[in-house]
């Protein structure tokens, strides 16, 4: 594949998983303001983080299983946590960090007020662990390839 064709498509499915990632925040963020996961404003965006969810696994396992293949077990799980800058790893752990405490705010609301909780409830959350994780390791190992940019200051030796 041609390099130019290969680092577009890197560049598409990053930008496609950060706005699937913003979409989840967007789906918490209206349960906050009183719009329900059950509503009709919200089916379709949790539709479609419902679907984004396996592709998002995909990606996760295509690109370990390449990565891992290419370089080896040990030494290339290293090497794709050195080409991860600190500060990428900062905003993947406070981003899922916020979520995690959104939908736990979420859950005892729900559980205080005595609703009942559909399983369609918690697509957002397991949206944004698969496509933030999704992200990383796209991120990572595009900035492992030969002849690529460094990925920034700040990273682990």
């Amino acid at each position: 594949m041609n390099k130019q064709i290969k680092e577009s498509l890197v560049h598409v499915t990053l930008i496609t998983l950060a706005l699937i990632s913003a979409s989840c925040l967007v789906s918490l963020m209206a349960v906050f303001m009183g719009g329900g996961r059950a509503g009709t404003d919200l089916q379709g965006l949790v539709l479609i983080q419902a679907v984004a969810t396996p592709l998002a696994i995909v990606v996760i396992a295509l690109n370990l299983f390449l990565f891992i293949t290419e370089n080896g077990w040990s030494g290339g799980l290293q090497q794709l946590w050195s080409a991860i800058p600190q500060w990428l790893v900062f905003v993947f752990f406070f981003l899922n960090l916020l979520f995690a405490a959104g939908e736990t705010a979420f859950l005892i609301a729900t559980h205080a007020a005595g609703q009942t909780i559909h399983w369609s409830s918690h697509v957002p959350l397991v949206c944004m662990l698969c496509s933030s994780t999704a992200f990383l390791i796209l991120f990572g190992r595009s900035h492992t390839y030969p002849g690529s940019k460094p990925a920034m200051s700040g990273r682990w030796p």
